[in-house]
């Protein structure tokens, strides 16, 4: 009788220690703080081409903050192009330096590809503003909405 009883006891605390370790804790969110993702589709790309001096307006935030993680920028020039990053009140962001070449029988211009790890934020209602000392720049920005 005494084992049967040990037995049992042995049994419900096993079976309460198995039930305890495989019930569901709290669920975590990683990143977390500004990097957790706003919106139903959080992702966004833009991409374009302009010629000439100043600075154009290539992307608006309107959804939160925008993350840039990724940049490709090339120009049509065969030389060293500088490719500024600003926000539209001036704060710079980014500075790209495109790498052109030539030959005796022709020029090359090789596009600048940067991942960013941890992003350039771009404020809710900022716009992000690109110009170049030289040639027409083509660009790719791409990156997701976050929380403020």
């Amino acid at each position: 009788m005494q084992t049967a009883r040990f037995q049992f006891g042995l049994i419900a605390a096993l079976a309460f220690g198995l039930g305890l370790s495989l019930s569901s804790s709290e669920a975590e969110g990683y990143p977390a703080g500004s990097a957790v993702s706003h919106g139903s589709n959080p992702v966004w790309n833009v991409a374009g081409n302009f010629s000439g001096s100043g600075d154009h307006a290539v992307f608006t935030s309107d959804a939160g903050h925008a993350i840039i993680t990724d940049v490709v920028i090339s120009t049509t020039d065969q030389y060293n192009a500088d490719v500024n990053m600003t926000l539209d009140d001036g704060t710079s962001i980014g500075r790209f330096l495109t790498n052109g070449y030539s030959t005796s029988y022709s020029w090359s211009a090789t596009p600048m590809r940067h991942t960013f790890s941890s992003g350039l934020v771009v404020p809710e209602g900022s716009s992000v503003r690109l110009s170049t000392s030289r040639g027409t720049v083509y660009y790719t920005l791409s990156g997701y909405y976050a929380q403020p």
